[in-house]
């Protein structure tokens, strides 16, 4: 899909790393980053980086990773997507982020981070649906329509299967974002002292 010379297509594996570095500068400032893992100036230069790897190696074991790419083909955009009944990590993947937690934060930060997992999954639906995560926009390229390209695109790779899609986040100008492409709120909690947001796009009503 092309539109203003924005295309969508799967990462590579050898594009990792350049996805990586959008999601992470994209979401580094998110409260619940922020409330979890400290700055990006408190941290280690690699910690957020290695963070978010692991959540993208995971969503992509589990799911889809499309990237919004430039005329240059360089990312601007990232969204990952996981398919139903696998958006949960698995015991082992678990262990690997507990282990990388530790390698490049404190024992207090690891257990940040596994409760606002815990909390996160809680909440999951229990029916059947696609998990939407991480959807991340370089600040650079932010309020172009990178966001709603991808947005439209993973949700077309669930449109058949006619389970909804659902969705967690930590910013109040994203509900409404979201709400106004079809999704709706289902549920909130407070995490590390930051509201949450859960939300889900019931396809077979839109």
């Amino acid at each position: 899909m092309e539109l203003e010379n924005q295309t969508i297509r799967r990462i590579t594996a050898a594009e990792l790393n350049e996805a990586v570095i959008v999601v992470g500068r994209a979401m580094e400032t998110n409260p619940i980053t922020v409330a979890a893992l400290g700055s990006r100036s408190e941290q280690k230069p690699e910690a957020l980086d290695n963070f978010f790897r692991l959540a993208l190696q995971g969503v992509g074991s589990r799911g889809v990773v499309l990237g919004a790419f430039d005329s240059d083909d360089q990312i601007v955009g990232v969204c990952g997507i996981t398919h139903p009944g696998k958006c949960q990590p698995t015991s082992k993947e678990k262990l690997v982020v507990a282990r990388v937690l530790l390698q490049n934060y404190s024992l207090k930060t690891m257990f940040k981070v596994l409760g606002w997992v815990r909390e996160w999954s809680k909440h999951d639906p229990k029916t059947p649906h696609w998990h939407l995560g991480p959807l991340a926009v370089h600040p650079n390229h932010q309020g172009k329509g990178v966001g709603d390209l991808l947005l439209t695109e993973v949700c077309k790779l669930a449109e058949d299967s006619g389970a909804p899609v659902y969705l967690e986040t930590d910013r109040k100008s994203n509900v409404g974002f979201y709400e106004k492409r079809g999704f709706r709120v289902i549920g909130q909690s407070t995490i590390l002292g930051i509201e949450n947001w859960y939300m889900i796009f019931d396809q077979v009503k839109n």
